[in-house]
């Protein structure tokens, strides 16, 4: 049973690497090549690649503009009376959290003062988003539009746009990263036609969530 499944894992690592040399050769499909490579197993496995291409996409704009906000945040040096109600709650959140993972009581009364002293206004906003994530993650390799819409609310953004596509991604990518299914596999579920789609709707989406991002941290919507 194990053989047999790895037997299949390794053609397609081969066939893939044979793809790459045959491109990398310069020659066409219409001449002759020494390298062996079955042509459909490549389209399916390349429709399967391009889901985590996007998936990526996803989880590394969305990083990049949670580090963006929290770089503004500590760079206007914003103070608790000038955060909005949802971004004070998840930073109380975070340092009630960060306390109760502490080992000891004196490791948490440090945090506990840091949180007094941001609520009494004695210190500004200092909390950098590789911080934060270290000890209170907003989410872990599970992005769609839902999930990113609760992420956007606990710092006060309203962004509902609801992109089927998304979820679609996600699934298709957890069952790559969890091994649930091969290259292969995920590429015979999906058309090209349903690639396009998604390669379109995920950027449509992802350029409108930059740009809420971008309307949010003009100091008036803080």
């Amino acid at each position: 049973m194990f053989a047999a499944e790895l037997s299949i894992r390794k053609q397609e690592a081969r066939n893939y690497a044979n793809f790459i040399y045959f491109l990398e050769s310069g020659e066409h499909f219409s001449n002759t090549t020494e390298f062996s490579f079955d042509k459909i197993m490549i389209k399916t496995t390349i429709k399967a690649s391009i889901i985590i291409l996007l998936y990526n996409a996803i989880e590394s704009t969305i990083t990049k503009c949670l580090h963006k906000i929290h770089e503004m945040l500590k760079a206007n040096h914003l103070r608790y009376d000038q955060c909005n109600e949802q971004l004070k709650k998840t930073i109380m959140v975070y340092y009630k959290y960060v306390e109760s993972k502490c080992e000891n009581t004196h490791e948490s009364v440090i945090y506990s003062m840091a949180a007094m002293d941001f609520v009494r206004g004695v210190a500004t906003f200092s909390l950098s988003y590789d911080e934060m994530s270290r000890h209170y993650p907003l989410y872990s390799g599970n992005l769609d539009s839902m999930a990113i819409k609760k992420i956007f609310e606990k710092y006060g953004i309203s962004f509902g746009k609801r992109t089927s596509e998304l979820q679609t991604i996600k699934t298709l990518r957890n069952k790559l990263a969890h091994g649930e299914a091969s290259f292969e596999e995920v590429g015979r579920e999906i058309s090209s036609q349903q690639i396009g789609i998604m390669i379109e709707k995920t950027f449509e989406y992802l350029e409108k969530s930059t740009q809420k991002v971008k309307e949010y941290l003009k100091p008036a919507s803080l």
